[in-house]
């Protein structure tokens, strides 16, 4: 449980892309802006590019 809600931990897919770009721009700290080739790597280890998803209460 991290805050007031509970979070579920999967492997990242194509369809988190856009929401994972936006969060990376927002907060993360990067010699520049993170773009769609930042993130090729999710596809060649599937298994070590984790996302985190807010449940529903």
């Amino acid at each position: 449980m991290i805050g007031d809600g509970k979070l579920k931990i999967r492997a990242f897919i194509y369809e988190d892309m856009e929401a994972v770009l936006q969060l990376a721009n927002m907060y993360a700290a990067f010699d520049g802006t993170t773009s769609k080739a930042d993130l090729v790597v999710s596809r060649f280890f599937p298994n070590g590019f984790w996302v985190a998803k807010k449940m529903a209460k």
